[in-house]
């Protein structure tokens, strides 16, 4: 899958994720696209960073003294701007030692940044604001994993006993409560839904025909008790 295919499918669970239609499986789906956007783009800002070293090294190499006229020249040459850089930063380290401490004996290896006037280029500044953009978006999916805090979490649900058929599995009580707030006490429109939604494959085709047909159909709110009863049926139907 490459980066493109990875960022139009978190696109469409972005969507869904907005829309409150994404499903427990999707979930873990786009964190793990999201982790492999980002490893993909650490790595692609590394091999930038070791592009940039090697242009500046072939620089160096290519670039060569012009030959002066005369031997006084020859023999005192100007300072380059990098030795010069280099004696100040001497300078500073001799001047103020850090003191001693144990906690800071390993040292940190990294990526080597090419000092001097060299500037970042376009493509990497892409790179970083995309790496920063995937961080947002982390950071968006948890607050609001963090405001569905107070719902039941899926293994919970899993420990629920199955049903093996939505019609005789709906109580009186509940029935009635179905009709008249779900379905604007049209006890006819009530019976073909369960029917339906007790003939289904699987769980996410039954979601699907809650999510995108019936809710759109009364204007139900996902966060309506009477609809959480609804869609938890059908998930023990189909556990």
């Amino acid at each position: 899958m490459t980066i493109q295919d990875i960022i139009k499918q978190l696109e469409e669970f972005g969507t869904k994720l907005e829309a409150g239609r994404l499903g427990a499986e999707e979930v873990i789906e786009m964190a793990d696209l999201s982790r492999d956007l980002y490893e993909r783009l650490v790595v692609i800002r590394h091999k930038s960073y070791e592009d940039l070293i090697r242009e500046e090294r072939e620089a160096e190499a290519v670039k060569e003294p012009e030959a002066s006229p005369t031997a006084d020249a020859v023999n005192e040459p100007e300072p380059s701007p990098v030795a010069s850089e280099k004696e100040i930063i001497s300078e500073a380290i001799t001047e103020k030692e850090p003191e001693p401490n144990s906690d800071q004996d390993e040292e940190v290896s990294g990526p080597v940044i090419p000092m001097g006037s060299a500037e970042i280029s376009p493509n990497q500044i892409s790179l970083i604001d995309s790496i920063e953009e995937i961080k947002q978006m982390e950071q968006s999916l948890n607050d609001k994993f963090q405001e569905k805090s107070d719902e039941k979490s899926l293994a919970q649900k899993l420990k629920k006993k199955p049903i093996d058929d939505l019609t005789s599995s709906i109580g009186i009580n509940s029935k009635f409560r179905f009709i008249s707030q779900l379905f604007n006490d049209d006890q006819a429109a009530f019976e073909a839904s369960v029917k339906k939604l007790n003939s289904f494959g699987s769980y996410i085709e039954a979601d699907e025909y809650i999510q995108n047909t019936l809710s759109e159909q009364y204007g139900w709110n996902s966060k309506d008790p009477v609809v959480k009863e609804l869609v938890e049926l059908a998930q023990r139907r189909y556990l």
